[in-house]
């Protein structure tokens, strides 16, 4: 699980928000785990931005 993760932030940061336009904003960054994660691994990631 840890080289998934490490790609699946790998490719938001390095890839997605430089091709976005937008920055990161230096505020903490949140992933919400609920009951879709037990039933089907999903999970929601925020990521402050400015």
């Amino acid at each position: 699980m840890a080289d998934f993760q490490s790609e699946f932030y790998g490719k938001i940061f390095e890839t997605y928000l430089p091709q976005s336009g937008h920055e990161m904003d230096m505020r903490p960054q949140l992933e919400v785990y609920d009951d879709r994660f037990m039933k089907t691994g999903a999970f929601d990631i925020y990521i402050p931005v400015k």
